[in-house]
């Protein structure tokens, strides 16, 4: 059986689409782009993958508890020199926890981001 997840406390998702949703255990959550509180995109890579990583963990804060149930990371970046800052950003919250990664070169994303980060995550305990 398929659940939606919702939350206002992340940005909404450009288009017919789920904020996440959990199957089996699962959750996968839509990609998100680094919007800050107020839906400006700021200039600097590093505070748009901080905001993409915050709008990730409000839409699975109710499912699990930290960063051990990430299962797997995309990452889209306009430009993949970018990556060692993203991969910064991610890695400090990650900690321990070693997720499988894709990392992709893209032309574009929504609103002229910079990245755009999606994540696959285990509810179960």
């Amino acid at each position: 059986m398929l659940r939606s997840i919702f939350t206002n406390r992340a940005a909404q998702y450009i288009g017919h689409s789920s904020q996440a949703i959990e199957s089996h255990g699962i959750i996968f959550l839509s990609a998100q782009i680094g919007l800050d509180e107020e839906g400006n995109l700021p200039d600097s890579i590093e505070e748009q993958a901080k905001n993409c990583l915050a709008h990730l963990k409000q839409i699975i804060k109710h499912d699990f508890s930290g960063p051990t149930n990430v299962i797997r990371v995309q990452i889209y970046l306009l430009n993949l020199d970018d990556f060692e800052v993203v991969d910064k950003v991610l890695s400090e919250w990650l900690g321990e926890t070693k997720p499988a990664y894709t990392i992709i070169g893209v032309n574009a994303l929504p609103m002229n981001a910079k990245v755009q980060i999606d994540m696959t995550v285990s509810s179960l305990s």
